[in-house]
């Protein structure tokens, strides 16, 4: 039998053969997920009916960086991720939530295949358990949670990784996972102690080259900035999920505006964040509209316009956080 790493990312205990380094060490004992390497024959594209996603980007040979499906339009189990990369392609079957079989053609860099496992599909592996989570970045603040969301370029990678240069700890990238507190708030779950950031991102915020921890993936000019050297801190534990700022276009102005959305704008903010939306069929979007309202009426949801240049962020990033918060 093949031994298996023990993992955990974002609040789940994950046990794996193939063991992933950018992951927090996890926990003997009953898993949530188990990895496996699959050792038959690959998954049928054509038994998945179900379209989920396709990436705009595509490879030299035309397929698509990434494609998911499902087995039904529903939501039912299983759901095919493959990656096609330029020296061969990745299949992630996901199933019942608890179990992920990976088959890898040999070629295929290592990071690609950790980038592709740590990003969408635990991202979807959540979402098939029921779980709503938002595509931003995640920071602690005084014990506190606080999101980062944005649309394609709009500068959330940015601010998070000069909160981080600033030395506010960071709960998650690219994924934040939610989950009920019992107490009638939320949770907003760790993810792993690393940043994605851009190369034009590095070097505008001043992260130098000991800092970094490798490519991202293969065809994109991203790197990993470790966070385990202050000022870099990272948070390992679930944090009160008490504020989201949504990113506005930035402004000729010498300071942020921020201002608090009404729910309305609140919801249709977080619905436009949702992580693999088109994933689960319509009993989980509803679930989505549902966690959205609830949101709404429980945190501080404001619309932040920064101002233009890296600049002010490096002066002003924290303040920027206390002043959200200051919202509520």
């Amino acid at each position: 039998m093949t031994p298996l790493s023990r993992h955990i990312a974002y609040g789940l205990q994950i046990a794996s053969e193939i063991s992933w380094p950018l992951l927090a060490p996890g926990a003997e004992g009953p898993a949530d997920v188990i990895v496996k390497v699959g050792r038959g024959p690959r998954p049928n594209r054509a038994n998945f009916c179900a379209p989920v996603y396709r990436s705009p980007g595509h490879n030299a040979a035309g397929m698509p960086y990434l494609d998911v499906a499902m087995a039904d339009a529903e939501g039912g189990s299983p759901w095919l991720i493959r990656h096609h990369g330029e020296a061969g392609s990745i299949d992630f079957l996901l199933d019942a939530g608890n179990s992920i079989t990976v088959w890898r053609d040999t070629q295929v860099a290592p990071c690609d295949l950790a980038a592709y496992f740590t990003g969408p599909v635990l991202g979807h592996l959540l979402r098939m358990r029921g779980q709503v989570a938002l595509h931003g970045g995640f920071v602690s603040h005084r014990g506190q949670g606080v999101g980062v969301l944005a649309g394609k370029g709009g500068g959330k990678s940015t601010l998070v990784a000069a909160l981080a240069k600033t030395g506010v700890a960071v709960l998650a990238d690219d994924v934040g996972a939610l989950a009920r507190d019992g107490h009638g708030g939320w949770q907003v779950a760790s993810g792993y102690p690393c940043l994605r950031v851009w190369d034009d991102t590095q070097a505008a915020v001043g992260f130098q080259p000991d800092e970094l921890a490798g490519p991202v993936v293969t065809f994109e000019a991203k790197h990993y900035v470790a966070l385990d050297e202050a000022p870099l801190r990272f948070e390992a534990n679930s944090r009160p999920l008490r504020a989201l700022v949504v990113l506005g276009e930035r402004q000729h102005r010498e300071d942020a505006v921020i201002k608090r959305l009404a729910p309305g704008p609140a919801i249709a903010a977080l619905l436009a964040n949702v992580y693999a939306p088109r994933a689960g069929g319509i009993a989980m979007r509803g679930r989505d509209l549902a966690c959205a309202g609830e949101l709404s009426q429980s945190i501080t949801i404001c619309k932040v316009s920064l101002p233009e240049g890296i600049g002010w962020l490096r002066q002003h990033a924290a303040r920027l956080l206390d002043r959200v918060l200051g919202h509520g």
